[in-house]
């Protein structure tokens, strides 16, 4: 059986939407000739908004987990500025001098993302682990794309190949705008990507739109596939029985993606007799 380095930053026990994807991974490789080899954050050192332990139970018996520390600003960050452990800017609150401050440093230092600190020490790792465990390709899924600069290091040094896998857009148009980047930080920025898009022997998004974002910086063609759900997870789930429809939006609502139109049309089927349990 051929082996793949997974290298991920959300991995569990994180919690939250961007965990599911990478999980999903390591549960069905083996089913197609791979076996998982998982390098990801150490929890006593990462700053994770969400964490779900129950997700561990999920793991592949005997699945090989590399946990590694490294520097996460947003400890820090949390304790300056009195914040959660999200990316703060994306939340809709009107920021004060401190989080001004602290977007700036972030958009101009952290580049392409504040965990760029972790991902030199897991680009380390991963080169030496890839050369003990016989690894056949190198693996990335990101955000945060600093992991595909970790999974470039180790391509680079192994010579392997490396295929890096798009969960958002890079950079991610739900937050950039909050970024006050200079000129040069964004050419850094745009630098590192065309890096990891030249190098890769594989390149994986989540959406046709995705596809059209990178612009054709890609060496290679990008391959969609959509995000989707385990159906296991669901055998035993007896569907509800109501009158009318639910609507479900799995993942992360900022006010940038406030779907407005759909508020709409919602409400003008308000008289609508087929929707007399609608709330909106």
């Amino acid at each position: 059986m051929r082996r793949v380095l997974i290298i991920a930053w959300y991995f569990p026990p994180a919690g939250g939407s961007a965990v599911q994807r990478t999980l999903s991974m390591v549960r069905h490789l083996s089913s197609f000739g791979w076996e998982p080899v998982v390098l990801t954050a150490d929890p006593a050192r990462a700053s994770w908004p969400f964490t779900d332990p129950g997700l561990l139970e999920a793991l592949p018996e005997g699945l090989e987990v590399h946990r590694v520390a490294g520097f996460d600003p947003y400890a820090m960050y949390r304790r300056w500025t009195g914040r959660g452990a999200s990316i703060g800017f994306a939340d809709g609150i009107e920021p004060g001098p401190r989080e001004r401050f602290a977007r700036w440093i972030r958009a101009n230092l952290f580049l392409p993302d504040a965990r760029i600190g972790w991902s030199r020490s897991a680009g380390r790792i991963a080169a030496s682990i890839a050369g003990k465990r016989a690894i056949d390709v190198i693996l990335t899924s990101g955000p945060p794309h600093s992991v595909h600069l970790a999974g470039l290091h180790a391509s680079t040094r192994t010579g392997l190949p490396l295929v890096v896998d798009f969960r958002d857009s890079w950079p991610d148009p739900t937050y950039v705008h909050h970024l006050p980047a200079t000129e040069s930080a964004r050419h850094r920025d745009e630098s590192m990507r065309r890096d990891v898009l030249r190098h890769a022997s594989g390149v994986v998004v989540v959406s046709g739109g995705m596809e059209r974002d990178l612009g054709g910086l890609a060496a290679v063609p990008a391959d969609v596939i959509g995000n989707g759900f385990e159906e296991s997870d669901f055998l035993r789930v007896e569907p509800a029985r109501h009158e009318g429809f639910e609507l479900l939006h799995a993942g992360n609502m900022p006010s940038e993606r406030n779907p407005d139109v759909l508020w709409k049309a919602l409400a003008s089927l308000r008289g609508d007799p087929r929707l007399s349990g609608l709330r909106v």
